[in-house]
């Protein structure tokens, strides 16, 4: 059992010994959880009340909206009186959990601190104030910060978006090469045509374009149809392929990056590692940041693009096309290995010659 002795002297008036409290309520906080230390009750300003009776002491500290302390109060509320008295009675140096049982909300809250103890003229037990204070912060203030840090989190995030996943699939292909074993994916823009990557139709290691590059439905894997660029650019990494009329469809709306910003949800499909019958993946993401490569300022996403996404069309909110997948992972195991899972931004193929 704790023996508690008298060694703090306060100076002057005890009805104004709150400000020692608060301070180092308020230097605990900003030193062993400074992440948080804005949240923190007593930061714009406080009240304090207190009771002397005899050896009996009570304090009790509130947290308002002012620029200036206000101290030198007297406790007038008499249950808080009574049953402080009724807890001092039994123990005079009664720990936090004693006290919470008994107050409740009329004693501690997130922005209520509330002390019961033994005062010998006008000395208190300093070790026993750190002690409650210390066990208020972590069983009462620092679990209501977590709540409403993580609602901060989530107020910033905007509401997730509504896709029509199924309308917007049947727009978007696997191009293939077979002879050069490589995948990727195509979509299918108004007035555009079929787009996708540079690097999905061309040999990396001789920089030709391979000829027999075929487009087609996941799920129609035997409906294979040859394929004709209209325009590609390898450093932009993009190509414009003429729209075959077997498969002609309604074609997906241009949308535009230019007012994107962080934590904007976005959308995209495609066929990583397709495999047959492989209908398309569409994944739902937050854009995390952007960065310039070659030129050209990427939209970095925190979904995992992996290898045979590249091509695939991004969408914002109202299901418009605002980027184009172009870098990721090779495989989903190696996602968490890169930062760069990108979208070329879709305004880059107006600059296509």
């Amino acid at each position: 059992m704790t023996t508690y002795s008298n060694h703090w002297e306060v100076k002057g008036d005890l009805k104004y010994c709150g400000n020692e409290v608060v301070t180092f309520i308020l230097e605990t906080g900003k030193k062993q959880t400074p992440e948080y230390f804005d949240f923190f009750p007593f930061l714009k300003g406080w009240t304090t009340e207190v009771y002397v009776e005899n050896n009996f002491f009570c304090i009790q500290i509130k947290d308002i909206l002012s620029s200036l302390p206000i101290m030198g109060g007297v406790i007038s509320d008499e249950k808080l009186i009574a049953d402080s008295k009724n807890i001092f009675s039994s123990n005079q140096y009664p720990n936090f959990e004693t006290c919470y049982n008994i107050f409740k909300d009329n004693g501690y809250h997130f922005g209520l601190f509330t002390y019961v103890g033994k005062v010998e003229g006008n000395k208190l037990c300093w070790q026993h104030i750190n002690e409650v204070i210390i066990d208020w912060l972590n069983k009462v203030v620092i679990l209501r910060i977590l709540e409403l840090n993580t609602k901060r989190v989530t107020d910033a995030i905007p509401t997730p978006p509504s896709y029509d996943i199924s309308k917007l699939l049947e727009n978007i292909y696997v191009i293939e090469s077979e002879k050069g074993m490589k995948q990727g994916t195509a979509f299918h823009l108004k007035e555009f045509g079929i787009v996708t990557c540079d690097h999905c139709i061309r040999n990396e290691t001789t920089n030709e374009i391979f000829t027999d590059l075929v487009i087609f439905k996941g799920n129609e894997h035997s409906k294979k149809i040859a394929i004709k660029i209209i325009k590609t650019n390898k450093d932009m990494d993009l190509t414009i392929i003429e729209t075959p009329k077997e498969i002609l469809t309604e074609g997906l709306v241009l949308g535009s990056s230019d007012n994107l910003n962080q934590l904007d949800h976005i959308g995209v499909a495609g066929f990583p590692h397709y495999n047959f019958g492989d209908n398309g993946i569409f994944l739902p993401g937050l854009i995390i940041g952007f960065r310039t490569y070659a030129g050209l300022r990427h939209i970095l996403v925190n979904s995992p693009l992996i290898s045979g996404n590249s091509g695939g069309p991004a969408f914002d909110k109202d299901s418009k096309v605002i980027g184009i997948a172009v870098t990721g992972a090779d495989r989903m195991s190696k996602a968490h290995e890169t930062e760069k899972h990108g979208l070329i931004p879709i305004e880059a193929l107006n600059y296509l010659k």
